[in-house]
């Protein structure tokens, strides 16, 4: 994702994963650019986290 934010600053990036951020790790939970979504979802739940994070201005990547 990385490498493509810096090809396309604007991109928006959700990430999605059977495990919790937390699992993930705290580098993963660092990047507050990307949206994360734990697997299950229900589709109210990803249409509304698509909405929120398609608002959001881009914070660039240091």
């Amino acid at each position: 994702a990385h490498t493509l934010i810096v090809e396309k600053p604007d991109l928006k990036v959700i990430f999605t994963s059977g495990y919790s951020a937390e699992l993930l790790g705290e580098d993963f939970e660092q990047e507050k650019e990307f949206g994360f979504l734990a697997k299950p979802y229900l589709p109210d739940r990803l249409a509304s986290t698509v909405a929120a994070h398609l608002q959001r201005q881009p914070v660039g990547l240091n």
